[in-house]
């Protein structure tokens, strides 16, 4: 039996296997890796960020479905 070269898979193996190798993480991983990316996007000010998109959108008008602007 010939190894197989692990740079020659489709994108679908690759998927597959990233699928597995989360699947196959203990709960207390899975919570590590949820608070590290909670603190990454912290970091980069992620929430402040929405909040002002938030913020901007709702002081805009919205434009209705015949064209108009809904204030």
């Amino acid at each position: 039996m010939t190894a197989i070269d692990p740079l020659q898979c489709t994108f679908e193996d690759a998927r597959r296997n990233h699928l597995r190798q989360g699947i196959a993480l203990s709960t207390d991983d899975k919570v590590a890796f949820f608070e590290e990316m909670v603190a990454f996007a912290a970091s980069f000010g992620a929430r402040d960020r929405l909040a002002g998109r938030r913020a901007s959108q709702a002081s805009t008008p919205r434009p209705t479905t015949d064209g108009a602007t809904d204030e």
